[in-house]
């Protein structure tokens, strides 16, 4: 199979990512992630198609600064933490 992914939606055609699913799904409807995509710059976002399969997920940044003191776990010791999220 052949995994493509995209970080601009205008690059990536409706038909092939509404191709294999009913676009009963607000959130994973090609025309909301356009206007989502458009409005939130802040975001990396990232159009993922393998197949059938059709992923949406976001990069960004969470800065943990007032955390540092209120965890013993190792990962929020750091500053700034990449979260990916996927739905």
């Amino acid at each position: 199979m052949d995994l493509k992914v995209f970080n601009d939606i205008s690059k990536l055609k409706k038909d092939t990512w509404e191709k294999y699913f009913d676009n009963d799904n607000l959130f994973v409807n090609y025309n909301f992630l356009t206007q989502f995509s458009k409005y939130h710059k802040n975001f990396e976002h990232l159009f993922i198609v393998n197949g059938k399969n059709r992923f949406y997920g976001n990069i960004f940044n969470v800065k943990l600064q007032g955390l540092n003191n209120y965890s013993k776990n190792f990962i929020f010791r750091f500053n700034n933490i990449l979260i990916i999220l996927f739905i």
